[in-house]
């Protein structure tokens, strides 16, 4: 993403590493929303004057916060990063480890929380003729 080819400006930035094939499509169409709300003509104008002003580990966090919250809000060139999160993500764990640890430790806290398995928790069987009676 990111990317202005035409006069070979920047090449594209990686900001999907860690997202599942299946969720593929679901995290292209957040950045496909983010376009189309940006009423930019094409997508390397919105790259140039959107995305761009962004660092590449804020736009990774970005979309997968997204995708974990359902937020509709638009990226916006006139708040600077932190700002952004805080106002479409306070509350979140992840906000504090973007603070604490970074934005590349923040997404990956969001993708470990949604497509890692999760180890179950011991389950104990009470024997039932143990059990007491009420």
């Amino acid at each position: 993403m990111g990317a202005e080819y035409t006069e070979g400006k920047r090449a594209a930035e990686a900001v999907f590493q860690s997202v599942p094939i299946k969720e593929m499509g679901r995290a292209v169409t957040l950045v496909v929303e983010e376009f189309e709300n940006s009423q930019k003509e094409e997508f390397e104008e919105f790259s140039k004057e959107v995305l761009n002003r962004f660092s590449p580990e804020f736009l990774s966090l970005w979309f997968m916060a997204k995708l974990e919250s359902g937020c509709k809000e638009p990226l916006r060139t006139d708040m600077d990063e932190m700002d952004l999160l805080e106002k479409c993500f306070s509350g979140k764990k992840y906000l504090g480890v973007a603070k604490e640890s970074g934005y590349d430790q923040a997404a990956n806290e969001i993708v470990r929380a949604m497509w890692y398995e999760q180890e179950a928790p011991e389950v104990y069987h009470v024997d039932v003729n143990k059990r007491r009676s009420r």
